[in-house]
């Protein structure tokens, strides 16, 4: 792709460079107006030579567009991105990746509801300005700082560069007990329910006791004759 961007910036130069030679030219009369006209009416405006000069022209146009916007888009991209030394080379570390891991490290804080993240360039590092939705009811000042130093440690740990500022804005703070509820009764309808076990307690054999004979009045007469 490299050698395709020096090919069409060196055949943009080129034209460049012919039609600013040959206005100079005319203005100091080092050639004259006729033949400068001639070559335009002999080969320009010839309509024997519509399709080929309409096509150079829509080529050239094309070739400035490549030239002055997109590659100047491209490059400031570009300038975006993070390049790390190493011992075999260079390792170069986009914008989005350092973005996300700084919003990966947020995402695991109950207490925050939505992260955004923007890096931008240091010298010899980065600065990171992000922007917070947290719950309502926690300790702000306490969920900034833990935020700020894991984010630090993270960024640091992973891709090997200095971050030196990390700017937090608390964009929102929302209510709690709404989410709350709701995780708590998607966890209801998700958990499966529980099977009552039936407990079977083993039946203990208990004496029998026959009852005692109960003394009545001719028992008593019989026992007296």
């Amino acid at each position: 792709m490299k050698v395709i961007d020096k090919l069409i910036s060196f055949i943009f130069d080129v034209v460049i460079i012919i039609v600013a030679a040959a206005i100079l030219l005319v203005k100091f009369n080092v050639i004259q107006d006729e033949i400068l006209l001639g070559l335009f009416n002999d080969y320009l405006f010839n309509p024997q030579y519509d399709i080929i000069v309409i096509s150079s022209c829509i080529v050239i146009i094309l070739l400035a567009l490549k030239v002055t916007v997109f590659t100047s888009s491209f490059s400031k991209k570009a300038k975006k991105n993070i390049l790390v030394d190493t011992e075999h080379g260079k390792i170069q570390i986009s914008q989005n990746t350092v973005e996300n891991i700084a919003k990966n490290v947020v995402k695991d804080y109950p207490q925050v509801k939505d992260v955004q993240a923007v890096m931008t360039k240091a010298k010899k590092g980065i600065n990171m300005y992000m922007s917070l939705i947290a719950y309502q009811g926690v300790n702000i000042k306490d969920i900034v700082t833990r935020v700020q130093a894991d984010v630090k440690e993270q960024i640091e740990a992973t891709i090997g560069i200095a971050v030196f500022n990390i700017d937090v804005k608390i964009k929102n703070v929302i209510k709690a007990d709404v989410v709350y509820k709701t995780t708590q009764q998607t966890n209801d309808v998700a958990a499966p329910t529980a099977k009552k076990e039936t407990v079977v307690t083993p039946e203990v054999a208990t004496p029998k006791v026959e009852p005692t004979p109960v003394a009545t009045e001719n028992n008593e007469n019989e026992q007296n004759q």
